[in-house]
């Protein structure tokens, strides 16, 4: 709408996924969190894609998908450098820094061109009857106690709390808060814990688009 994004703090309770007693269905909530080792982290130049890759190949036995690319990888970080000097070093830091603010990084303007972009052009998958863009977060050391990702129980969630919202990088959603919204988080994550969930599924057939969750 060209409307200023103001962001307000909220109170929510989140439930640990490890003491609430259930282990979320990525069929049913659109996330879960398993344990998958990977032995390459900081191991020298490349181990960033190399650790890409081997999630991609087990996201596609994992879900049973004809193909899986890479889209990007982002190295997250909390940052109390207060030394930067200039803007392109602070927006670096910033970019960073986990987000404090609940949103959906992609919409459904956005997301078939990201997913296509990571196959080429030509592909066979441009005809695909679904496609889905699947975020996936591990530590590169552990226990988690700072920051934890957060996530929204998506069926929680109502989509009129979502405020669609463009910036430098696309569009994508801020999310309104109401209290009916169950937040949760994994306590205590470590290196060989992932915490995977499908950000935005489409089926091209149909056009339907789902929306599953937000961190």
């Amino acid at each position: 709408s060209g409307e200023t994004l103001y962001v307000r703090a909220h109170n929510v309770p989140l439930h640990n996924l490890r003491e609430d007693g259930y282990h979320p269905s990525f069929d049913v909530t659109g996330f879960t969190w398993k344990t998958v080792p990977f032995n390459g982290i900081n191991s020298g130049d490349g181990w960033e894609d190399r650790c890409a890759k081997e999630a991609c190949e087990w996201l596609k036995v994992f879900l049973g998908a004809r193909a899986c690319a890479p889209m990007n990888w982002n190295l997250r970080t909390t940052s109390d450098d207060d030394t930067l000097s200039n803007d392109d070093q602070a927006f670096k830091t910033l970019a960073q820094e986990p987000s404090s603010a609940a949103h959906i990084d992609v919409n459904r303007e956005r997301v078939a061109d990201e997913v296509l972009k990571a196959f080429g052009p030509g592909t066979p998958y441009s005809t695909a009857n679904r496609l889905a863009m699947i975020n996936i977060w591990r530590p590169l050391k552990g226990p988690v106690t700072d920051a934890p990702l957060v996530l929204c129980d998506g069926r929680s969630l109502d989509p009129v709390d979502l405020d669609q919202t463009t910036d430098m990088f696309g569009g994508g959603y801020y999310v309104k808060f109401n209290p009916k919204m169950k937040w949760v988080y994994l306590h205590d994550q470590m290196p060989d814990e992932i915490l995977l969930f499908r950000q935005f599924g489409q089926q091209y057939d149909s056009h339907l688009w789902k929306l599953f969750l937000l961190f």
